[in-house]
This record gives structure tokens, sequence and C-alpha cells, in this order.
């Protein structure tokens, strides 16, 4: 008999407990915590809204407990929005989360616009009742006002200010015989997809300085987005379109950094000059039977070619470092690659490669051959290529009339995989000639970084010249 009634008030304590597991927990010491005590949002454009953020909540408690209010701090007037386990809201409540377990809130913030032209700060805090206890998370975000281009035509010679930022969206079209300037300090950031367009007669005139660059980029500002590719289109120069420059200029993160399509006239496409091309998702530079210049150019880790030169053109690179590192995936394609064909549903058709010629510069990478040469079968169009004093990783033979002075397949000693500047032990020191110097002296002289470049008439090859 004592027996069955132990066993009865061993099943009748499990099911009491049990119950009690079941109920809500009121104890006033009964609290949330959260995964974190605050949301920072990095800098976000007035108007378009950023990333989603989230946090967890969790209950820690063996009983169920229930939120009786959840609101934003600034309810209706807030820039922010929450989402609290799947429902949106600004103000709710009864929201209970079972023992041990957990929910998601997701957040977003909106900068209304206003006079500022400098980044001002955006706070609010989300705040939670439980059992008669407040407890908030800190939001806090970076407002940035700018100039907004939304699939706008650029219709008269127009000079972008510098006092705001400039944010594109689908595209900004230059048009016909009209230029557009951007000077020194000018920052465009870009939505994705978002280009540049040159079109028909239309010209491009960027004009940064040594410190003061003119910077493309992606509008992704959060930091683990500031060197990521494929956040924006890219820059492209139309047929029919001459005379373009860039002087000082930084494009990241595009799916291309520079297109350059076919021209007819005795005039480049475009002469870049000072300007780094990093972390492009496609092409750095894509001339298809242009003509372009280029001066103290670096073109870096790209996911297919640094520097595609096909359908033949005519091409003069002096001093620029082209180094291939990519990360996001196996590289299949060398840093540069030199065509005077391509291939239609019907015909191949062929175009001459009037001169590609490279003087001073480093073409580098991760894979051992870092160069090709695609002729086409029909050997009567022109296939002009040469290399002076230039560094290659390459496995073409150099022992001939096309390579002149050149190092082949010796290790430049880059500072890293993401600097470019040289190393002290570095092959391309004092390797350059000091004649493609003297031909440009109002560029060549210095170098990237504004370096002297011949101070003892041995400049170095590549776009920054060694300083201890």
């Amino acid at each position: 008999m004592f027996k069955k009634a132990f066993i009865l008030f061993v099943i009748l304590l499990v099911f009491l407990q049990a119950c009690k597991r079941d109920e809500i927990i009121t104890d006033a010491s009964a609290k949330l915590e959260f995964s974190t005590d605050s949301i920072l949002f990095d800098t976000v454009f007035t108007t378009l809204g950023s990333t989603t953020a989230s946090f967890k909540i969790y209950n820690r408690h063996n009983q169920p407990i229930n939120i009786s209010n959840v609101r934003l701090g600034g309810m209706n007037n807030s820039s922010y929005r929450i989402n609290v386990d799947g429902v949106p809201m600004v103000s709710g409540g009864d929201i209970e989360i079972p023992a041990e377990d957990s929910l998601f809130c997701f957040v977003e913030v909106t900068v209304d616009p206003n006079s500022n032209t400098i980044p001002f700060v955006i706070t609010d805090s989300i705040l939670f009742t439980t059992n008669g206890n407040e407890q908030k998370i800190i939001l806090e975000a970076w407002g940035k006002n700018a100039y907004f281009h939304d699939h706008e035509i650029i219709g008269v010679n127009t000079t972008w200010p510098t006092d705001k930022p400039h944010v594109i969206y689908g595209y900004v079209a230059v048009d016909s015989t009209f230029t557009l300037t951007l000077n020194a300090g000018t920052h465009v950031y870009s939505h994705k997809n978002a280009m540049l367009y040159v079109y028909r007669e239309g010209t491009l005139n960027v004009n940064g300085t040594q410190g003061n660059e003119v910077i493309f980029e992606g509008d992704r500002l959060e930091p683990q987005f500031s060197e990521t590719p494929g956040q924006w289109l890219g820059i492209w120069f139309s047929s029919l379109c001459d005379d373009n420059t860039m002087d000082w200029v930084i494009i990241k993160n595009a799916d291309y950094g520079i297109i350059v399509d076919t021209f007819p006239a005795a005039n480049p496409t475009l002469i870049i000059r000072n300007t780094i091309i990093k972390n492009i998702a496609g092409y750095g530079i894509l001339g298809r039977g242009s003509k372009i210049e280029a001066f103290n150019v670096e073109v870096s880790n790209c996911g297919k070619y640094n520097v595609a030169l096909i359908y033949g053109g005519l091409y003069h690179f002096y001093h620029c470092t082209f180094a291939n590192y990519w990360t996001y995936g196996t590289r299949q394609y060398p840093t540069v690659i030199l065509n005077n064909w391509y291939e239609t549903s019907t015909a191949v058709i062929t175009r001459p490669l009037d001169s590609a010629s490279f003087y001073n510069c480093i073409i580098y990478g991760s894979i051992d051959d870092e160069l090709q040469l695609d002729q086409s079968v029909n050997t009567t169009p022109a296939f002009n290529y040469n290399f002076h004093n230039c560094l290659i990783k390459t496995t073409l033979t150099t022992s001939n009339s096309h390579y002149v002075n050149c190092v082949a397949n010796l290790d430049p000693y880059f500072i890293s995989e993401t600097d470019y500047r040289l190393g002290a032990l570095s092959n391309a020191i004092n390797a350059g000639d000091i004649n493609s110097v003297n031909w440009f002296p109002f560029v060549l002289n210095t170098d990237l970084r504004n370096n002297p470049r011949n101070m003892d008439g041995m400049p170095d090859m590549g776009c920054y010249e060694y300083a201890p």
C-alpha cells in the first residue's frame, strides 16, 4: 500500500512540476537577456535605408516568459523599423518566449534628408517591458546627405559639386557633345547594377589630386563591404566618344572597372593617370578595339582579367602595376590578355592590334602564367605588342624582339597581396628605363604616391617607386 502511495506521490510531483514549467514566470526578478546591448549602423544615406541588423532575445528561465510590451522609443516618429518574431511593429505586446528559448528581432533604419552636409547621428532605442522591468537596446546610425541621380541623362555641360557625395541609381549617362566634370574630392557611390555611361560624343573629365582623389565605389557603407567586389556595374565609355581623362581616381568594388569601346579617330578614347582600380568582380580595364593611354596605374585583384585589350586597338601603358591575388574563388584568367579577333554566330571577325606597348610595368599574380597572347589564326591583321623593361610572370618565351630588357618570373616582392609597393628585395627596383620618364615628365616624374621617380636616373618598374 505504501509503495503505491509513493508512486502516486512521485507522479503527482512530476505532474505539478510539469504544470509549473508551463506556467508563465511572473517573478519581478525574471528578466530577458539579449545577444547585444546596442545596434550600430555605419553611415546610411538619407532616404535609401539600411541593411537589416538583428539580435536575439533570450529567455534563460525554465518557465515561459511574457513580454508585455515592446516598442520603439520614438514610436511613429522613429527613423527605425523593427520586426519581432516575424511581426513588423512600432509597438506590440503579449509576446511569449517558451522556457529556455529565444526569438529574433530585426532592425532597419531610413534617414530623412535635412540640410546637413556632414554625417549626423540618429539614435533611438527598443524598449522591452517584462514583469514590470524595462530593458532596452540602444540604436544608433550615422546619416549622410547626398545628391541622388536616378536614371539621369547629362544633357548640358555639368560639374558635380563636392560638398556632398553623389549616389547613382540605375545610370547616369553623359549625352552626345556634353561634358561631365568631376573635380578633386568628389565621392560617387553607386547602387547595385548602377553605372556611369559616356556615349556617342559625350566626355568625362575626372580631375582628382594626390590625397584628394575622386572615388567611385558601391553604396554599401558597412565596414564588411569596404573591399567586397561586384557591388555596382562600373564606368563605360561607348564608341564615338574620345578625349576622356581620369587623373587621381580610385575605382573599387565594381563588376567592371572601366569598359572602353571602339573609337576610329586619332585621339585616345581615354587617358588615365595616377589611378587605382581594385577589387573588381570581372575586368579591371576592358578595351574593345579602343585607344587607351595609362600612366601610374594600379589594377589589382580582379575575378577575370585585370587588363583585357581585345578586338585590336591601340594601347600604351607606362609605369603600371597589374597584380592579381584574387581570393573570392579559383582564378581561371591571367592578369593581362591581348587579342585581335572575336566570333559572331556566323563568322570570325578580326581587327588589327596596331600596338599594345608596356613600358616599365609589372604583370604578376598568383598563377603561373599572367600573360595571354590570343592572336587570330588569320595572320593578316596586325598583332603588334612589345614590353620594355617589364617584370612579367609568364611561361611564354621572352627572348625575342617583343621583349626588351624584361625580367621574367622573378618576384617583385610586393609589401603584401593587397599592398603593391615594392619591398627592399624587389627585382623591380632600378630596373626601369629612364626614357619613358623623360618622355612624359609632367606625369611620370612622380609615382602613384607622389614619390620622386628619377632621383638616381634608374626608375623602378611599376606604379610605385621603392621608398625605404
